[in-house]
């Protein structure tokens, strides 16, 4: 499980442990690989995003994205706000269609 803070800002740290987890995989590891990203989806750089889109990909992977929102939009721009005041939810929605 990838959590605490934001999982996100630390992407090279979550790429090199994902490049082992897949090492391994491939070498023929005999066991599934269980993973969870958990994140509030303000920020997932693109090759995190290529990464995380190939490894989901492989027959003994489960991954699963878990993304936090308070509620509806309204609320959720009233208490998680960008340090320019704007609410993040739009930025949210937009991360998670992209994904």
């Amino acid at each position: 499980m990838l959590f605490g803070g934001e999982p996100t800002l630390a992407s090279e740290q979550i790429k090199y442990f994902v490049d082992i987890v897949e090492k391994d995989l491939n070498a023929g590891l005999d066991k599934t690989v269980a993973m969870q990203l958990i994140t509030n989806a303000v920020t997932l750089p693109e090759e995190l995003k290529v990464q995380i889109t190939r490894i989901i990909n492989h027959p003994k992977m489960v991954f699963s994205v878990q993304y936090s929102t308070s509620h509806i939009k309204e609320e959720h721009d009233q208490t998680r706000i960008f340090a320019n005041g704007e609410g993040s939810y739009d930025k949210v929605e937009k991360t998670v269609q992209e994904y």
